[in-house]
């Protein structure tokens, strides 16, 4: 059972929106009769992307999404994390590795 505030996760496509397959979003509003939910969805950097109604077959709990996924289809959702944040902030290019060194030598 899905309840208000529960972070879900969208197993299918929602048709005329923007929202896909894996999606992840909160619930801020159920329906009378459980017949559908107000979900709004997020980025990668948890910034609102809208809100959308969707029916219970759409969507599952975020916690057990996961858990019923094998570890490889785990580390592609991450991957795909990982590549919509470098895209969002790095324009697609990957920032090369920086060595923070450490001043603290000077105090001594």
């Amino acid at each position: 059972m899905i309840d208000l505030g529960d972070e879900v996760i969208l197993i299918e496509d929602i048709k005329g929106t923007q929202y896909v397959i894996r999606d992840r979003g909160t619930v801020v509003a159920i329906n009378p009769d459980s017949k559908g939910y107000e979900i709004e969805f997020f980025d990668v950097d948890n910034e609102t992307r809208g809100i959308a109604t969707v029916l219970p077959n759409q969507i599952m709990n975020a916690l057990e999404y996961w858990l019923s996924k094998t570890p490889q289809e785990r580390l592609s959702g991450l991957e795909d994390l990982r590549f919509e944040y470098i895209k969002k902030h790095f324009n697609g290019i990957r920032p090369p590795f920086q060595r923070v060194y450490n001043s603290f030598s000077r105090y001594k």
